[in-house]
């Protein structure tokens, strides 16, 4: 197992103390008052394909030792799982800042480091998130599990 250095430590201490901010900025909306920018289909395919791609990332972070980045594809694999088998998604602005807050620190974290994949997947993340804030409505529907599996 390779040891942590100090740079990791000290990111996943400030992200561990966003995270616990950013559980405390959460309003959970589970009505379809306001329609999301992707509709439900293209919300489906979108999270078909971000829970495997959050899965590989998982796996290739534990792989190759990448504790920061892991860390937070972990928390955010678990956060849409929940999201699924309870039927929600956030709709809150400060939580968007503060998730956009996240990826920017993981973005200057990957910058230093010079991880060039993670950069374009943090980049990603901090777009999507802030055509939500602009737009300010979700970025998809509500899925529900259980809606597709019965």
């Amino acid at each position: 197992m390779k040891k942590l250095k100090n740079i990791d430590i000290l990111f996943l201490i400030i992200l561990i103390l966003i995270i616990i901010n950013h559980k405390f900025n959460i309003k959970i909306i589970n009505n379809n008052d306001k329609p999301a920018i992707l509709n439900l289909n293209q919300s489906i395919l979108f999270e078909i394909f971000e829970l495997i791609i959050l899965i590989c990332l998982i796996i290739y972070c534990i792989i190759y030792f990448e504790y920061v980045n892991g860390f937070i594809f972990f928390v955010a694999y678990i956060q849409h799982i929940l999201q699924l088998v309870n039927c929600y998604r956030y709709e809150n602005q400060k939580k968007k800042l503060s998730t956009i807050l996240i990826y920017s620190i993981l973005l200057l974290y990957n910058i230093i480091l010079n991880k060039k994949i993670f950069l374009f997947i943090w980049l990603f993340a901090i777009i999507i998130h802030l055509i939500s804030y602009y737009k300010k409505t979700k970025f998809m529907e509500i899925i529900c599990l259980f809606d597709y599996i019965n």
